[in-house]
């Protein structure tokens, strides 16, 4: 039976990185956790779990119980290595979500409250995904059209929605940014999944005012009545920006500013980095044991 994990840990100082081991996704989420400091992370390389049996690492994160879990437990198990499960999945089927149920870990961390509502882990921790400002001035803005983002089933809506007020769209290359910097007013129609989620808090980044119906997780993002409203049906819809057009500039620019506001109260990075870290000292002073 490997000891080198337990070895590692026993003549550790407390000066020495943790070390941690991942399987690499190239996800936003994982990239956020590459920039803590104190943490060396090294990617698990395509070879055989047995030829593992040698190296020291302080924990393992897995990221995605349907596509990690089952490989990185094994090497836990290996290893004598406590594993945290990291979920940044949206929920699947019904299925999926009772297949990822009860699983062992040290520590389980999901990036919002809708996916871990879902997944049912009551001991769990929502870290949420840093996010940076998009850099706007004043004079960015433009708030007499709307920007919108649809999928094949609200394309109706969002053609009648053109007829009742201008639409801008929203470049899909590069100047992604420079489009959401411009873009005062973000229509969301489109159904939550990875694309969607970007351009959403991509739009919170440029301070935008948005409006989207009341999907849990975009409720995360957009507080009714503070950085935007929430609907329910297309009249209400029309009903909000009618709303929007009747405020003056400065109110405008208060409720974007509203967005913004929540990179520091509820995406911070330095929170990010804070929990994260408490969270990988705590789980590298234990061993994995399967419960």
């Amino acid at each position: 039976i490997p000891t080198s994990t337990i070895l590692h840990r026993h003549f550790k100082l407390e000066t020495d990185p943790i070390k941690a081991l991942l399987l690499k996704t190239d996800s936003s989420y994982e990239k956020s956790l590459l920039t803590l400091k104190g943490v060396e992370f090294n990617f698990l390389p395509t070879t055989p779990v047995s030829s593992l049996s040698g190296l020291d690492f302080d924990v393992i994160i897995s990221q995605g119980k349907r596509e990690q879990y089952q490989n990185l437990l094994q090497i836990a198990y290996t290893l004598h290595c406590p594993l945290i499960s990291l979920e940044t999945n949206l929920p699947g089927s019904p299925e999926d979500v009772q297949a990822g149920l009860n699983q062992s870990a040290n520590a389980v961390v999901f990036s919002n409250y809708t996916s871990m509502g879902a997944w049912q882990h009551q001991s769990a921790k929502v870290i949420y995904e840093p996010l940076d400002a998009i850099p706007v001035t004043d004079t960015d803005k433009v708030y007499n059209t709307v920007s919108v983002d649809i999928d094949n089933q609200t394309l109706q809506l969002a053609q009648q929605l053109g007829q009742m007020f201008p639409i801008a769209q929203i470049p899909q290359d590069n100047n992604q940014e420079k489009g959401f910097a411009e873009c005062g007013i973000f229509v969301n129609l489109a159904s939550p999944n990875p694309e969607v989620m970007n351009r959403l808090k991509m739009a919170v980044r440029a301070g935008c005012i948005i409006l989207t119906w009341g999907h849990p997780l975009f409720q995360e993002l957009v507080v009714d009545g503070h950085n935007g409203f929430i609907f329910s049906d297309p009249n209400q819809l029309a009903e909000k920006l009618k709303l929007l057009r009747s405020k003056g500039l400065e109110e405008l620019k208060k409720m974007g500013q509203a967005s913004q506001s929540m990179l520091k109260t509820k995406f911070g990075r330095s929170s990010f980095e804070k929990e994260w870290l408490r969270i990988l000292r705590n789980a590298s002073n234990t061993l994995f044991t399967g419960v």
